[in-house]
């Protein structure tokens, strides 16, 4: 819809358009994408929607035909050198005052309504000195209501310093959770100085720089636990106009393996891990290249020189999710919460290589749900068949499909009777009209 079209739109029924500015982190496809289903509702409802993003996935938004300005972005190298160390000590003060300023200048040249966020820690800041109101999109683990035992991800330090191979497990629940909370303090001191240079309140810790006026979270209600949330907490559905990718020419191919009993390992582990899957993808293109039984799907980030191509194996910068996923026997991914998300939605049984931050956590709770097979990527950097035994044990071992498809039935049943956009639509109305 055409700028001119929404004012067309909005006159005919009587709305007056208002303007929603969105700042996601574009450096990331997992931290660009979750904000779409809601752009798209905004647009529809004949609204101006502009986003500030100059990443590297920023031309997403561009196809989707969003306004877009630019904006300074942490660089994905160092968002890396800091995240692989379990820390964002990045945010020094700074670099939190050179974004408000870039933030504030673009705030004054577009003039919108309401801002939303998606992964841009400033922007707590930013709006309170802007008096604007700010809805943001977190995913399940940076809240306060996380309900899962898992706390320490596998590449804190913790997990490095201690011969037990995971703290989870052999620690009590007050020290994880101590551990948790302390981490979460000290990454808010930064933000802090710069509060107190602006004499506004401090935060309480670095999981409150992700609440706005309305918070919504990245997750299907039913897929992780959660405590009881507060009135203006939801739940954002994702639809999939939200998806990236076009159709592939070898589609049909790869539908007559299947018919033909060819088990699909499909590997999607995200832009962020680098170091996992070269590992995973090397050790199932030789599995693949020994076992006529097996074809594998991915994207090849960086890697398309490195694999031996053949009849079943299909590489693509791109992976069009929607159309590949149905046919997965096994989803191969890092643990991101879009990606398990899907796979929990669908009904497909997961082998998980967490990298970073939440990604053990979210791994470890479909594990517990029965649909998942965890494998530590230290561990996996010692002995790669560890990935091919855990592919080979979900494929061959029928609970883990059923329990994926009855799990999956079960959030697919709630989904009928849920009202979570519906809830958002009416929460953000006070400042949309």
């Amino acid at each position: 819809m055409t700028y001119l079209s929404q004012q067309t739109y909005c006159l005919h029924r009587g709305l007056s358009m208002k303007t929603v500015l969105f700042f996601p982190y574009t450096n990331q496809l997992g931290s660009t994408i979750p904000s779409v289903t809601l752009a798209n509702q905004l647009r529809e409802a004949g609204h101006r929607v502009v986003y500030a993003s100059q990443g590297k996935y920023t031309h997403v938004l561009e196809q989707k035909g969003f306004e877009v300005k630019p904006i300074n972005e942490i660089s994905y190298a160092q968002y890396r050198r800091h995240v692989d160390r379990n820390n964002v000590d990045f945010y020094a003060p700074a670099l939190i005052h050179h974004f408000i300023d870039q933030e504030r200048n673009l705030i004054d040249a577009v003039k919108p309504d309401l801002i939303v966020t998606n992964n841009r820690p400033t922007m707590k800041i930013t709006t309170q000195l802007a008096q604007l109101p700010m809805a943001t999109i977190v995913i399940p683990a940076l809240t306060r209501y996380y309900n899962h035992h898992y706390f320490i991800p596998e590449n804190h330090f913790l997990n490095t310093l201690y011969p037990f191979g995971d703290v989870n497990k052999v620690t009590p629940a007050w020290f994880r959770r101590t551990a948790f909370l302390l981490t979460m303090k000290q990454w808010a001191i930064p933000f802090n100085k710069v509060l107190r240079s602006f004499k506004l309140p401090a935060i309480q810790d670095f999981l409150s720089v992700y609440e706005g006026d309305v918070t919504l979270i990245n997750q299907t209600k039913g897929l992780m636990p959660f405590r009881d949330l507060p009135a203006n907490w939801f739940f954002l559905e994702q639809s999939m106009k939200s998806t990236h990718g076009t159709s592939h020419s070898w589609l049909d191919a790869l539908k007559a393996l299947k018919n033909n009993g060819c088990k699909i390992i499909y590997v999607s582990m995200g832009s962020s891990s680098l170091k996992s899957y070269p590992l995973v993808m090397k050790a199932i293109a030789r599995l693949v290249d020994e076992n006529p039984n097996y074809a594998l799907v991915s994207s090849y980030v960086g890697m398309e020189n490195t694999i031996h191509r053949h009849a079943r194996i299909f590489l693509e910068p791109f992976i069009h999710a929607p159309e590949i996923m149905p046919l997965a026997d096994v989803m191969v991914t890092h643990g991101g919460v879009n990606t398990l998300s899907e796979c929990m939605l669908q009904g497909i049984p997961v082998v998980g290589v967490p990298e970073q931050g939440e990604q053990l956590w979210n791994l470890k709770y479909a594990e517990h749900q029965g649909t998942a097979r965890v494998v530590s990527r230290f561990q996996l950097e010692k002995n790669p068949q560890l990935i091919l035994d855990a592919i080979q044990e979900v494929i061959a071992n029928p609970g883990f499909q059923q329990k994926a498809r009855s799990f999956a039935e079960d959030i697919r049943h709630q989904r009928k009777n849920d009202l979570s956009n519906r809830l958002i639509e009416a929460a953000l109305s006070q400042w949309l009209g």
